[in-house]
């Protein structure tokens, strides 16, 4: 028979190195929904509880009511919004959402921003607000979700920037001590938090663990790192800046997160990488393991491709940093001359 083992340990200091970056483990809600995602919704929730969280997200009621004593506040992703527990809350993903809740609902708006799964338009706001006023709903949250934070692209800034407009928005109709949140785990490593109320520390699509599981693994690896020291910036790099990141450095903390703001896609950054790693690495047994590097992200990268399993972007970009960066012995002191791949300049 199949089981998951758990390690308490080893759960506690994940969710340790999220309540530092959060800043507070008051700041953090679990995401349990859907049996906490086959790992045992009453287990998951006695260690949350263990460790000091206060807020949970679930699917539906009878999950909050299955865990309601470990918890000060839960929110209820998919149910109508009914006035039931004092500490529960419901997510409003449509205008019927709003609609269909009882009188007095405690609620929190769901806004798309980009993910284009549920949630209301960014035009539809003041219809909303209209609503739920009409409706004498209490509004405690407004929300969105990030769709590609774990991807390392750009798309994560451009949706922080709406969600940046959508609070706002919010609080020009007067609302005070609403709670905003969009960061899911990915999103919490990437960036600063200091303004985001709350971040749901798991995976919120298809019941998907393992992608909670591949953040998860993506931090641990550097877990030993000052969170500052990551280099987590909002502006854009060149491609070129960022593989002087990766080649001239051996250190993972300096070279994890190196292509998180360079815009171009993962098949420019292979053609760069292939172009300019004999350019840079000068010893064949550096050359040697970089290249077994490099084959290892391309076979990741054709799972992508052949299978659509996107969560494996995780593995490739990990490769072409502290992957590439790991696979010299020392830092190359000679000055950093990278070219243009020559099949770029061919189409």
């Amino acid at each position: 028979m199949a089981y998951i083992k758990i390690d308490k340990k080893n759960f506690f200091d994940n969710l340790n190195q999220f309540a530092l970056k959060a800043g507070s483990k008051a700041k953090i809600a679990i995401v349990l929904k859907d049996n906490a995602y086959g790992h045992g919704l009453n287990i998951m929730a006695k260690l949350s509880y263990e460790f000091g969280l206060s807020k949970a997200v679930v699917r539906n009621i009878k999950e909050a009511e299955e865990i309601e004593d470990y918890f000060k506040d839960i929110l209820i992703l998919g149910d109508k919004a009914i006035v039931a527990n004092s500490h529960f809350s419901f997510a409003l993903n449509s205008l019927d959402d709003i609609k269909n809740a009882q009188k007095g609902t405690r609620v929190e708006l769901k806004i798309d921003t980009g993910m284009h799964r549920n949630g209301i338009s960014i035009n539809e706001i003041e219809k909303a607000v209209k609503l739920i006023q009409k409706r004498d709903l209490n509004l405690v949250g407004v929300m969105s979700h990030n769709r590609s934070a774990d991807e390392l692209s750009s798309e994560l800034f451009w949706q922080q920037k709406k969600f940046k407009f959508v609070k706002n928005k919010i609080k020009s109709f007067g609302f005070k001590n609403i709670r905003f949140h969009s960061y899911n785990s990915a999103s919490a490593l990437r960036l600063n938090c200091k303004d985001e109320d709350l971040k749901a520390i798991a995976r919120h699509s298809g019941g998907d663990a393992r992608g909670a599981l591949n953040d998860l693994f993506t931090f641990i690896i550097v877990k030993n790192a000052s969170i500052d020291d990551l280099g987590i910036r909002e502006q854009t790099e060149e491609l070129a800046t960022a593989l002087i990141r990766v080649f001239k450095s051996t250190d993972p903390r300096v070279v994890f997160g190196a292509y998180d703001n360079v815009k171009e896609d993962l098949d420019k950054i292979f053609l760069w990488v292939d172009e300019n790693l004999p350019r840079e690495y000068r010893e064949s047994k550096d050359l040697d393991r970089a290249y077994e590097i490099l084959a290892g992200a391309d076979r990741f990268f054709g799972r992508i491709r052949r299978w659509q399993y996107y969560r494996f972007y995780v593995y490739c970009y990990l490769f072409l940093s502290v992957g590439l960066a790991l696979s010299k012995d020392e830092k190359y002191r000679s000055p950093p001359i990278y070219k243009q791949p020559t099949r770029l300049l061919r189409y």
